[in-house]
């Protein structure tokens, strides 16, 4: 049993007794050859053939290493020859490519850009600005790392964007409808799956950079991409609905909550609320003693008893531990937004998410608004 293959005009090969050496014009591949198979050429022709015992069939596995080599060697020739190349589109608002030196950098609608390198003979182009084709001699290796940059953006079947293969299509679904407007978006009639796209698009998902973690935090962790935190939303979802619990059962209970939101990213948010709602706010740097001494004169409300608050919400954790401490020391229970490089330590209710993007804290607010509106 044998395989002739044709050796294409630009392509050299030599024989060894374990290995075949392909060599192009700029090119060299090298390929072991596997126990049970025979290599010999001439004639502008190489042959593959099995080894065959005498008085013995050829067995099952040796007929599909024939074939499985033979192609491999078959799409070196011809990667040495011509090469092969992949081409990926992205699609998506701000989507981007730009070549580096010895490699690509994507941005992809993550807070930072990611890099990959050039390797195993892998080499990219950058087309057009939302084209990235990959280029190289080994038909594996430049599948596989199409596919690997493909997964850092899968398509996504609502608009459609992502990192897409040429010519792929994606099954669309039917877009959702007033999924920021309805109160009860977290109610059990709602799909899983709708609540888990809003937080991916609202960048609930995006963590900090690897080397700012906080090791507490890894039971909320899903991935580390390119040195980038990915928070587990299906993790967030049920803590979320928890928390959202809490908060309409003390509210609609008449006691008072207060409202911690004092960055350049949720401050806005925060005055607003305090501004519709019966509520306490913080906007500023955190007073202490406003808690411990209490004196309504330290925040911003609308609340009319004036009593200390019976719940805590707190946007941003790691510029407000006297917050914290003041709140634990007081029994008062505690939600807070965590994200990659938090302590959840103290926290009541934790809420793991992006702690600094306007569109994951609108989001944040959208669901206090609709607790406290029912």
């Amino acid at each position: 049993m044998t395989k002739i293959l044709t050796i294409p005009e630009s392509v050299s090969i030599n024989f060894e007794k374990y290995a075949i050496f392909l060599k192009g014009n700029s090119t060299q591949l090298v390929m072991e050859i596997p126990e049970g198979l025979s290599i010999s050429g001439g004639n502008n022709k190489v042959s593959v053939g099995i080894i065959q015992e005498i008085d013995k069939p050829v067995s099952k596995y040796l007929r599909g290493l024939l074939g499985t080599f033979s192609s491999n060697l078959k799409n070196n020739m011809k990667g040495i020859h011509t090469g092969f190349n992949k081409q990926l589109n992205l699609v998506g608002v701000g989507y981007r490519a730009e070549k580096t030196k010895g490699g690509l950098s994507l941005k992809i609608g993550y807070s930072n850009p990611i890099t990959i390198k050039e390797e195993h003979g892998v080499s990219f182009e950058v087309t057009k600005a939302n084209v990235v084709q990959i280029n190289g001699s080994s038909l594996q290796h430049v599948t596989q790392k199409a596919a690997n940059i493909r997964k850092l953006r899968r398509p996504e079947p609502y608009k459609g964007k992502g990192i897409l293969f040429k010519k792929e299509r994606i099954l669309r679904k039917e877009g959702k409808k007033s999924r920021l407007d309805n109160k009860n978006m977290l109610n059990n009639n709602n799909k899983f799956s709708k609540i888990l796209e809003l937080l991916f698009d609202s960048n609930v998902h995006l963590g900090h950079g690897a080397s700012r973690w906080n090791p507490k935090m890894a039971q909320y962790l899903l991935a580390n991409y390119d040195n980038l935190h990915i928070i587990d939303l299906e993790r967030t979802i049920p803590l979320i609905k928890r928390a959202v619990s809490v908060l309409d059962h003390v509210y609609q209970g008449g006691s008072n909550v207060l409202i911690v939101g004092n960055t350049k990213d949720n401050h806005m948010f925060t005055a607003d609320v305090v501004k519709r709602e019966r509520v306490y706010g913080v906007t500023g740097k955190w007073v202490g003693g406003s808690l411990t001494n209490w004196d309504p004169k330290h925040f911003s409300y609308t609340a009319t008893n004036l009593e200390p608050p019976k719940l805590m919400i707190l946007l941003n954790t790691n510029n407000n531990s006297t917050a914290i401490k003041e709140a634990r020391e007081k029994m008062i229970p505690i939600i807070a937004i965590l994200d990659s490089d938090s302590d959840p330590k103290g926290i009541t209710y934790p809420i793991p998410g992006n702690d600094d993007s306007p569109k994951a804290h609108y989001i944040y607010f959208k669901l206090i608004t609709n607790a406290l509106d029912r």
